[in-house]
């Protein structure tokens, strides 16, 4: 049902594409770790099993829809329309990534959902491209999270300076230069600051222990 002040979104297409493709592959990963919402899916109560959405502002099911998905055993699609999806200038996901906090607090829940599918033995070259997108948005905005993102798609074989090239490619030399050296010295900074980080939990556990 529509009102006045709600009109149907767009972002209906991108997941009816995704149900499209399942169907023509059979493939239900595509619905199931890439479609990282619970919007129009139906879940047996048993494989929720305690699983909640994060108390946090923005894509706080992305966690939920991740880890309901490695839970499950059978997953079946559908090409019935029960669910409408709409929009209003006030929604949470209008204006993507404009609004204060928003961007650090998606690219949180994406890290902790990728987390989650690479625990479970998932395929998670799905998510390359979404962490590859989300570690240009935050770069220079929160180098934190931008390491935290290059040190990821690193780990699984994606070079970091391939990722910082991207960032600069359409940048003259001079700039490009300049660029990769401010980027590598913040990335090692953060670094250094997570490894002491754990430095002193670990050694404030010791102390426990004595």
């Amino acid at each position: 049902m529509l009102n006045d002040h709600n009109m149907r979104s767009n972002r209906a297409d991108g997941y009816n594409y995704l149900i499209d493709e399942t169907i023509k592959t059979n493939n239900t990963c595509l619905i199931s770790l890439m479609w990282m919402s619970p919007c129009s899916k139906i879940i047996r109560r048993d494989i929720v099993n305690g699983i909640k959405f994060e108390e946090i502002r923005y894509s706080n099911d992305n966690v939920f829809s991740v880890a309901i998905a490695c839970n499950a055993t059978n997953i079946e699609v559908k090409e019935e329309s029960f669910y409408m999806i709409t929009q209003s200038d006030n929604s949470l996901t209008s204006n993507f990534l404009q609004k204060e906090g928003e961007l650090e607090c998606r690219t949180g829940a994406m890290l902790r959902a990728f987390y989650i599918a690479k625990r479970k033995g998932k395929d998670i070259s799905y998510y390359f491209e979404t962490l590859k997108s989300f570690a240009t948005k935050l770069h220079r905005r929160n180098w934190k999270l931008y390491t935290e993102y290059l040190s990821c798609l690193n780990n699984e074989g994606i070079s970091i300076m391939q990722m910082i090239r991207e960032q600069y490619k359409d940048k003259d030399r001079l700039h490009r230069w300049k660029g990769y050296l401010n980027t590598f010295f913040h990335f090692y900074i953060e670094r250094i600051k997570f490894f002491f980080a754990n430095k002193r939990i670990k050694d404030s556990q010791i102390t426990l222990l004595l």
